[in-house]
């Protein structure tokens, strides 16, 4: 399990992540379709609100494909406030309070604590990274268009211009009105795909601090490996 999250979020700290969900959606097609700028204005105004919260939460369901079959499934919740984050798949949990950081495994009960990096946010925060596609080295295209409970979705193709890049395309699937993702996915030419969907966005939510700490004592016989530097 924790293999498969530190391979997930290493790819998407080196390059980019994916999100899914256009398959849930009823497919309209559109007329105005093919545009780069109108892919390049939609996705910016998307990382523009993403970057400018104070933070957010949703569901998501994390899944990975092999030669289009599915090889693992998770669900689990994010929340995000400032330089502070949750991260729960249930079996693998991790807090972040922007000074330390827990990293919790479920089937050890066991807990590492760190002290926060200049990576971390970035690396369990994959909205984040969509910034990366606006760096250069990618096109963008709208492909098609989605309706569902009169919300207008657009799919846009990111292509990779580099032919040695590992990825073949990423796919963004994001809300017109909201300017919100809800789904990414990552498609690599060895035929891994990673897929996720997020559901039940919401932008600056209410919540406490409390949110952000892990509390040892909530978990009897938890091992605990606290590897701060201290003062």
């Amino acid at each position: 399990m924790l293999a498969l999250v530190w391979c997930i979020f290493d790819d998407m700290r080196n390059v980019l992540l994916s999100f899914v969900s256009f398959s849930l959606l009823v497919v309209v097609q559109t007329e105005s379709l093919g545009q780069s700028s109108a892919a390049k204005e939609l996705l910016a105004s998307t990382i523009d609100q993403l970057k400018s919260a104070d933070g957010y939460k949703g569901d998501f369901t994390m899944k990975m494909f092999f030669d289009n079959n599915l090889e693992t499934e998770e669900k689990g919740l994010i929340r995000t406030s400032g330089e502070k984050i949750l991260m729960d798949l249930g079996q693998f949990k991790y807090v972040a309070d922007g000074i330390s950081s827990w990293t919790y495994l479920k089937e050890r009960n066991e807990v590492q604590i760190n002290d926060v990096s200049s990576d971390d946010f970035s690396m369990y925060n994959p909205l984040v990274l969509l910034d990366h596609f606006f760096q250069g080295g990618y096109k963008y295209e709208i492909t098609n268009q989605f309706e569902e409970s009169n919300i207008t979705y657009s799919k846009l193709d990111i292509i990779p211009e580099s032919r040695e890049s590992e990825y073949a395309k990423i796919i963004v699937v994001i809300s017109d009105q909201e300017s919100l993702p809800s789904g990414i996915s990552l498609i690599q030419k060895d035929g891994v795909r990673y897929d996720v969907v997020i559901d039940n966005i919401e932008i600056n939510p209410p919540g406490n601090n409390s949110d952000f700490t892990f509390t040892t004592s909530d978990y009897p016989n938890i091992v605990v490996e606290d590897l701060r530097l201290g003062d």
